[in-house]
């Protein structure tokens, strides 16, 4: 009679990138979402236009090769200010973030009797 192997046990991360892996959904969001990513960060060192150049020859001008999206009533680039929006946005998600955490672990530092009062008053006025 042959032993039994028992595998080993993968841990909860191994697991959750297993369950993701056969997770057509999330594979396509983060097909999409990586991309996009990249564009939004990188496009000053690959995009010649900036969000507020003003080109007063392109005023109001259809999408061309030039400008992909186009030109506003001003003559401004309207890829170059999407992709400052998309930034604009991405540093308030990661200010919201990172601001409530950073609070938190700054009054943990505090002695105990102090800590617990500003505990209360951070919750309170970071939920309400």
């Amino acid at each position: 009679m042959l032993a039994r192997t028992e595998r080993a046990s993968h841990g909860p991360l191994a697991r959750a990138f297993d369950r993701f892996r056969l997770n057509g959904a999330a594979l396509f969001g983060v097909c999409i979402a990586v991309p996009m990513l990249l564009l939004i960060v990188s496009y000053p060192l690959w995009w010649r236009f900036q969000p507020n150049d003003i080109d007063l020859v392109a005023m109001n001008a259809p999408p061309n090769a030039t400008h992909w999206f186009g030109t506003d009533g001003v003559g401004r680039d309207v890829f170059a200010r999407v992709l400052e929006g998309g930034r604009i946005s991405l540093m308030v998600a990661a200010g919201s973030t990172f601001r409530p955490s950073s609070a938190f672990c700054s009054v943990s530092c505090l002695p105990l009797p102090a800590a617990g009062r500003m505990r209360s008053a951070c919750a309170s006025s970071i939920w309400s």
